[in-house]
């Protein structure tokens, strides 16, 4: 028999934004890569790559919250059916208001979100010219990356006020 654990490694999503080439690829939970497609980078603007990276984020995020609800074995799915206790609501109410953020290592690409909802990604204007298209799906890595440091961070310090 697998451990959640094990099941959750063995998640792998992709999503696209809708009309478009641009994918996101996630596995073992926080490994992101992104695509444009043939050449479709070079034709972006910042700010249109902006309103794309967080579509791919809503996205993503959607459906790794189905995914990972799919893993859990039928007894924690039960159990999260059930009605929140006052400690569970207030620290769902906690949660709610978490804000998280990252930023790739040079500054140039930051995301941030509201409990992972209300996404805002940032690109400092310039980055698409100065940086190839492997070199910015490394620095969104990297923003990604910081960006689940943190949630998983301020998720375990309410974790831990919460619930001891």
């Amino acid at each position: 028999m697998t451990s959640l654990g094990d099941r959750l490694d063995a998640i792998h999503l992709r999503v696209r934004v809708p009309g478009t080439d641009i994918e996101a690829e996630l596995r073992d939970r926080t490994d992101v890569v992104i695509s444009f497609g043939d050449g479709g980078y070079l034709w972006l603007s910042e700010r249109d790559l902006e309103r794309y990276m967080a579509s791919l984020a809503r996205l993503l995020y959607t459906a790794w919250v189905r995914a990972y609800r799919d893993a859990l074995p039928e007894a924690f799915r039960s159990a999260m059916d059930d009605p929140p206790d006052e400690q569970e609501q207030d620290f769902l109410a906690a949660r709610a208001e978490l804000r998280e953020h990252g930023a790739s290592k040079d500054g140039r690409i930051t995301i941030s979100a509201v409990d992972m909802h209300d996404i805002t990604v940032r690109i400092t204007p310039g980055t698409l010219q100065a940086l190839s298209e492997r070199e910015f799906v490394a620095d969104t890595r990297e923003a990604v990356t910081a960006l689940l440091a943190d949630r998983r961070a301020k998720v375990r310090e309410l974790k831990m006020r919460y619930f001891g």
